[in-house]
Formats: structure tokens, C-alpha cells, sequence
């Protein structure tokens, strides 16, 4: 076959989904339709579609609705901690390491009314965008406590001691 027969004409599809989107509009109303960025892989297209329209997936905490630490430490009061506990739930899930979570107000997020502190801002936006998967332990490991992750042990030695590895 050749090239040509390939040929997909991308602004006319374009324009009849601008077109049906219209459409949708006006029946349903511009407060009902939403438009989702549709690119990356089919887990986070899934996850973005259900963060608009299912109001039982889990996100978290409306940040106007919530107290802070700092908000409870002027009345000498603590926030629950999640289950991780000062720990950051990301690197534990990912990358099976106890990182602790920073101290600092804006990399802490709530969720059901428990605090979660996350060790960075790359760690807050994927405990945001899906916090579901953090919420339960290593490899779908729902019981509490949760298990620590095995020890990480270095060898090392002056040259010519014999370490290798």
C-alpha cells in the first residue's frame, strides 16, 4: 500500500467533534460538559475522567474546608496523622523507602480528615492526582500497620579489602 492510503485527516475529525461538542452544549447544558485533556496513558486519562465526574473517587480535601497544623498549633492542638505517619506515602508506595514527610505547611495535605505529609512537590502532585493508590500499603497490603520496607544494606571497604560487590 502506499503512503497516501494512510492518510488520516485530522482537522475534519477535529472540526466534527468541535462540532458534536456544540451540540452537547446546548442539550445538556454548558455547566455538565467537561473537557479532559485526553493525553498519556489510558491509567491517567481514567483517572482524570473520574476525578470530574465520579464523586465517590477518592481526592483530596477541599484545602478551604480543612484546618492546618498551623492552623491547630496556635490552639495547641495536632491534626491525625495518616497512616504513614510522619512519613511520605509516595517514595513508600513507589519506591519502598521511609522517607520522612517535609515539616513544612504547603507539601501536607488532608484527606477523610487526616494528615499526610509528603517529602517534596513532585510527591504532592502525584499523592493529588491519585490519592486511592497511596492510601493502601505495598502491593495492595491493606493492613495497619503497615510493614516496613526491608533493609537496605551498603558494603564498603578501603581498596583491596576484598569488596566486590
Amino acid at each position: 500500500m502506499k503512503e497516501k492510503d494512510f492518510h488520516y485527516d485530522w482537522a475534519s475529525e477535529a472540526e466534527r467533534a468541535q462540532a458534536i461538542l456544540a451540540v452537547a452544549k446546548e442539550d445538556l447544558g454548558e455547566e455538565i460538559c467537561r473537557e479532559i485533556d485526553g493525553k498519556g496513558s489510558i491509567v491517567d486519562v481514567t483517572i482524570r475522567i473520574r476525578n470530574e465526574i465520579d464523586p465517590f473517587f477518592t481526592r483530596t480535601d477541599n484545602v478551604d474546608d480543612v484546618k492546618t497544623t498551623a492552623d491547630l498549633e496556635e490552639e495547641g492542638r495536632r491534626l491525625p496523622k495518616g497512616d504513614f505517619g510522619d512519613y511520605c506515602p509516595v517514595t513508600y508506595v513507589n519506591d519502598n523507602w521511609l522517607i520522612p514527610g517535609s515539616t513544612e505547611p504547603d507539601f501536607e495535605t488532608t484527606i477523610l480528615g487526616k494528615t499526610f505529609r509528603l517529602s517534596g512537590e513532585k510527591e504532592l502532585e502525584e499523592f493529588k492526582f491519585n490519592p486511592g493508590k497511596y492510601l493502601i500499603g505495598q502491593n495492595g497490603q491493606d493492613e495497619l500497620p503497615l510493614i516496613p520496607p526491608p533493609p537496605k544494606v551498603m558494603i564498603v571497604g578501603m581498596k583491596g579489602s576484598g569488596v566486590s560487590t
